[in-house]
């Protein structure tokens, strides 16, 4: 199922989503972050809660580096997130601010703009000025997820676009950092390992893989501490844990979940 990213205006911001099937689904890290949160605390939040973690997915979308994974939420859901954020407790006045606006008023524009009977709204809608640029500019330098910085990017042309500018390349944008995109490559390689039986994916459920970073050690793959600290970061990370495994031992292994197959999106339970 071909899927893209769609840029919703919001007042001077812009909500990244993708139309899958008949769902629409709210790109999350983004969005966290322009709401001034932390994305691994709330993600973890989005995984164990027993109503939100239905409508989470690990889906694929295209991006600046080519097809890349990224976790979104299911639109019905976003209300009830948001009103979870308890804004009375955020100290800068700003973010409050902000929160509570997107509290108000997102799931009501969304709703209104894919299935309000008007037809999506055009870039040129997008009423984003130019420190909206600014800030998407200095996003997509600090991030270094490959999918995350991909819908940064897609916001950052439509701010443009709408304002008659032309936007660089991203390579112009961010330096290319190595050991970063390597890090990413290796849960490939190490799925395919597994695949092959080179070592053992010791979770016992189907949608989770498990590996020990010492079996890994044991053919070849060497993890340095910064590449684990990139693996921390990969939307399928689960935990670093101990694991009943299925030969019934316990040992500590790094946990994802499962690669969702080509096409179709995978999701996430609690």
């Amino acid at each position: 199922m071909s899927k893209f990213i769609e840029v919703v205006p919001f007042h001077n911001y812009g909500i990244a989503t993708l139309r899958e099937g008949d769902s629409v689904l709210v790109v999350m890290k983004p969005l966290v972050e322009m709401l001034g949160l932390a994305w691994h605390g709330q993600f973890e939040r989005l995984k164990r809660h027993p109503i939100f973690s239905e409508g989470v997915r690990v889906t694929r979308i295209p991006s600046t580096h080519g097809v890349q994974e990224t976790v979104a939420l299911d639109l019905k859901m976003l209300p009830g997130y948001l009103a979870t954020i308890q804004s009375e407790r955020i100290r800068d006045p700003e973010i409050r601010e902000r929160v509570v606006l997107f509290q108000r008023e997102a799931f009501d524009v969304l709703f209104q703009h894919f299935f309000g009977g008007r037809g999506p709204v055009g870039r040129q809608a997008l009423t984003a000025n130019a420190a909206e640029a600014i800030r998407l500019l200095e996003a997509i330098k600090r991030e270094n997820l490959p999918s995350a910085r991909g819908v940064l990017y897609s916001m950052l042309g439509q701010v443009l676009d709408a304002r008659g500018l032309p936007c660089p390349p991203v390579e112009e944008l961010v330096e290319p950092d190595y050991a970063r995109e390597q890090a990413l490559a290796l849960l490939e390689l190490i799925e395919a390992r597994i695949e092959e039986g080179a070592v053992p994916n010791h979770h016992r459920r189907p949608d989770r893989v498990a590996f020990s970073v010492r079996e890994l050690g044991d053919i070849g793959i060497e993890l340095t501490r910064d590449q684990l600290a990139v693996l921390k970061q990969h939307p399928r990370f689960i935990a670093n844990c101990p694991v009943n495994c299925r030969d019934g031992r316990n040992r500590h292994c790094w946990v994802f979940f499962a690669p969702a197959p080509e096409g179709a999106a995978m999701v996430v339970a609690p």
